[in-house]
């Protein structure tokens, strides 16, 4: 990712000859179109559950070595995905939000971006992770 290459074409006819070489010619440089893996493993505890005030989310980190942060987006909406309320750094795998009101009803979505901006596909993930046809996770 990221490199140039230069490719040199010559070909061979039954009898072994060798043709003139073509090229070289350029290709890149190589662009990262991949996508991470979405996070797994996400738990959401209340403060009333936890030591903390708040909504404590945990989750695990994709295996993915360009990854450069986990999306955290809250929607009081079902069917919305909400506000971007957090870019958390890789290898933190929890995040407190202490802006949610108590008594409201929250939705959360989790998404994995590597440093080409790439970011994770968050239907699959999150109906795989839960077996929810929505891609949010309420809180109830």
């Amino acid at each position: 990712i990221g490199k140039t290459y230069y490719y040199t074409l010559i070909s061979f006819d039954a009898d072994g000859h060798e043709s003139a070489p073509a090229g070289p010619y350029m290709v890149g440089p190589v662009k990262d179109l991949v996508a991470p893996s979405a996070p797994t493993n996400i738990t959401i505890i209340s403060g009333a559950a936890s030591a903390t005030a708040g909504l404590t989310i945990n989750w695990v980190d994709p295996l993915a070595s360009d990854l450069n942060y986990i999306n955290i987006y809250r929607s009081t909406e079902v069917d919305e995905i909400g506000k971007n309320i957090a870019q958390v750094s890789p290898n933190s795998e929890t995040y407190i939000d202490n802006q949610a009101v108590a008594g409201e009803q929250y939705y959360y979505l989790l998404t994995s971006e590597d440093k080409a901006g790439n970011e994770s596909q968050y239907r699959l993930g999150i109906e795989a992770e839960t077996g929810n046809k929505t891609p949010l996770t309420p809180l109830f």
